[in-house]
């Protein structure tokens, strides 16, 4: 697969917002999570999903957070319940409507480590475009979760099918520009 990271960052373009908050996959109640991941891998970008996960007894890969929903404040308990889940940690800066080369990298290199689990990615920031990454990166059989809020969580299935049209929908990103030498 060419290597599709950014040089600097990718901008989502206003006439993608549409597309982007529709669900790629299936939508489930948190009750069902556990039933509908079944054996395989998992990896979570939100706070909740990944809360949710951890009540379940469902342990990701990795975990993507920011400790805030919807883009409110900081909230005590995501910090408390999240922030120490997983051994392995990373911490990255990404602006809304942006996925930054740094970002990118951080969920490349905690999908290729072999453990523990999870591997947590805390972003300064927010963390929805990192799903983009995460389908991406993570290997073929992976169901990557994320929130829809007030309907549930969404659960896509990682196949070569649904990279192909992640890939033509990052086409249409932007760019942002190098930063000078």
């Amino acid at each position: 697969m060419p290597d599709l990271r950014p040089e600097r960052a990718y901008v989502l373009p206003a006439a993608l917002r549409g597309e982007l908050a529709r669900a790629f996959g299936p939508v489930v109640s948190t009750a069902h999570l556990r039933q509908e991941v079944g054996d395989h891998p998992v990896v979570c970008v939100g706070d909740q999903v990944s809360l949710s996960c951890k009540e379940a007894g469902i342990v990701p890969r990795l975990i993507v957070v920011d400790f805030r929903t919807r883009r409110g404040t900081p909230s005590p308990h995501y910090i408390e319940q999240l922030g120490s889940w997983g051994e392995r940690s990373w911490n990255v800066v990404n602006a809304a409507g942006v996925l930054t080369r740094a970002a990118w990298d951080a969920v490349r290199e905690a999908l290729q480590g072999d453990g523990p689990y999870p591997a947590r990615i805390v972003v300064d920031g927010e963390e929805d475009l990192l799903g983009i990454a995460c389908f991406l990166e993570a290997p073929e059989g992976t169901r990557v979760l994320y929130g829809m809020p007030g309907q549930g969580v969404c659960v896509v299935a990682i196949d070569p099918a649904f990279q192909r049209q992640v890939k033509l929908l990052l086409k249409r990103f932007e760019q942002a520009a190098p930063v000078p030498a």
